[in-house]
């Protein structure tokens, strides 16, 4: 349980990092 709960939460913030980081280079284009 503990092992499935720690990999949802990792792979969680790696989507919310990649996103930030996306939006981040599209605001730096414009």
């Amino acid at each position: 349980m503990d092992i499935v709960y720690i990999g949802l939460i990792a792979v969680f913030c790696v989507v919310v990092a990649g996103f930030a980081i996306a939006c981040d280079k599209l605001g730096s284009v414009k």
